[in-house]
């Protein structure tokens, strides 16, 4: 006899338990895993390229370098040591005094008025020798009306003396510059607004000039979907200049950044083409090629600044640069080898009404006068590690010609020119040192002047928190600098200055 056994139908809380296993399992496999960290190497050479950007006004973007976080007219002599995170510096001041006779007083203060960032000054005293007196004022003041408008106010005062020589020059300019402005499609950028107002009486051997010159310059950037078009306008006395460039949207990579224009100063019309293109031959080798065409203008006050023992020019006249193309090749090495950085660099360039310096009949008064000129610059610049220290070595060829005097090389301009530069840091004391040696240098009579050998030394030392001091001893050998007429030589000269620098 043979006994089968059925089971028994499974019972509810058996079959619910069966499902939730089975549920429970299959939102285990659904879980996500963590995988772990993974690194991907590579031999490519990535390439970032890093774009101008225009920040906010006070500060303005040279055409260049990329942009500083340095007010617009705060120059070398105004900037302060780096600034440290979390410390605000809303003052500078810097007094300093040479051997020649000079003292100069810069200050720079930053007030927490949100109308009003920037006051400045300058004041300077010059006597090189018995027979010569300078003195220059300069003062700055910006006044902010809002995040986009902001404005420069800018006052003047030169007063030197010579040898039958006197100048007095007062000035008032009135910068403005706007970063954007839409009107629907149509955008504008880079507005740049400035107002000047000079009067110049000078007055040498048998010349005397007392003249009140008017200044307006303006330009900005029109963009229009793909299309951008440069303007710019300049006005002095009555002489005129007009710029106008578009730049071709170009759609591939491997063609160059190129404006193409003209520029005028309503005597002659030149091109004004703009063009740059950097080539990366292979990893840290580069070739670059550029042309910038310049159309400037020279306020009094500017040429008052650099020559101030020197007639200035009676008419005034813009400078056009419709050539100024350069070449550079350079490479990059590792930074603890001997050579860190080798670079060659050719620039020719050719302008017209270039203020140049020349001398009147007597041969000893200076004057300036707009000449042409056709420049060829090369350079070789290194980078050296020598025994611990940092050199930057270059050694140049300058080629300087007028055309308008028979082409002949311009006087007093060396061909061969050297120099060495090094800097070290002794504890919180830096130490620097240069050497500068020029060759084959000429005067206005083609004679061949002696080479110059002018080796400078530098040291800065922080006194305190708040105070540093800086000494200097410049043209140690005292190789005379040779110039035109009688214009002062400079020698051998000590300089020493202090800079305040409050932090809180």
């Amino acid at each position: 006899m043979i006994n089968i056994k059925i089971p028994r139908p499974a019972s509810r809380r058996a079959i619910f338990l069966i499902l939730v296993c089975l549920a429970w399992t299959l939102a285990l496999t659904a879980q996500p895993q963590i995988l772990p960290p993974v690194e991907i190497g590579s031999d490519t050479v990535v390439k970032a390229p890093l774009l101008k950007k225009a920040l906010l006004f006070p500060t303005e973007v040279p055409s260049d370098s990329l942009a500083p976080l340095v007010p617009r007219v705060l120059e070398v002599k105004h900037e302060p040591p780096a600034l440290m995170q979390g410390l605000i510096r809303p003052l500078y001041l810097n007094l300093g005094m040479n051997s020649s006779f000079g003292a100069g007083l810069h200050a720079s203060y930053y007030p927490t008025l949100r109308f009003m960032p920037l006051l400045s000054l300058d004041a300077n005293l010059g006597v090189p020798d018995s027979n010569r007196f300078l003195t220059r004022t300069d003062g700055h003041l910006q006044t902010r009306f809002g995040p986009k408008f902001s404005l420069d106010h800018g006052l003047v005062f030169q007063n030197s003396r010579g040898d039958d020589f006197s100048s007095s020059l007062f000035g008032y300019f009135l910068h403005n510059e706007l970063r954007e402005l839409k009107l629907g499609p149509l955008e504008f950028s880079g507005f740049k607004t400035r107002l000047s107002l000079e009067n110049l009486d000078q007055s040498a051997t048998a010349v005397s000039d007392v003249k009140f010159i008017p200044g307006f310059e303006h330009s900005h950037s029109l963009s229009w979907k793909k299309h951008n078009l440069r303007n710019g306008f300049w006005l002095q006395d009555d002489s005129h200049a007009l710029s106008i460039q578009y730049k071709v949207p170009f759609i591939s990579s491997a063609t160059p950044e190129l404006d193409l224009g003209l520029m005028t100063d309503f005597h002659r019309l030149l091109p004004a083409v703009d063009i740059h293109k950097r080539i990366v031959l292979k990893p840290n080798l580069y070739l670059e090629l550029s042309n910038q065409a310049k159309l400037r203008g020279h306020s009094y006050s500017q040429l008052g600044e650099i020559h101030p023992w020197t007639l200035l020019p009676e008419g005034e006249q813009f400078t056009l640069v419709p050539l100024d193309l350069s070449l550079k090749a350079y490479q990059l090495f590792r930074q603890e080898g001997f050579l860190s950085m080798l670079s060659f660099s050719h620039n020719a360039s050719f302008a017209y009404n270039e203020p140049l310096l020349g001398t009147l009949e007597n041969g000893n008064q200076t004057i300036l006068s707009h000449q042409k000129l056709l420049a060829n610059h090369s350079a070789l610049d290194l980078r050296l590690n020598l025994f611990g220290l940092k050199l930057n070595q270059s050694l140049n060829l300058d080629l300087e010609h007028l055309p308008g005097s028979d082409w002949q090389r311009r006087p007093y301009s060396p061909m061969f020119r050297a120099v060495t530069s090094t800097s070290f840091a002794f504890g919180d004391t830096e130490i620097s040192a240069s050497f500068d040696q020029a060759y084959a240098q000429e005067d206005e009579l083609g004679k061949q002047l002696p080479e110059i050998l002018d080796l400078s030394l530098s040291l800065l030392y922080p006194l305190s928190r708040d105070l540093r001091l800086k000494a200097s001893l410049a043209n140690i050998f005292n190789t005379p600098y040779r110039n035109y007429g009688d214009l002062p030589q400079a020698g051998r000269t000590l300089f020493v200055s202090v800079s305040y620098l409050p932090l809180r």
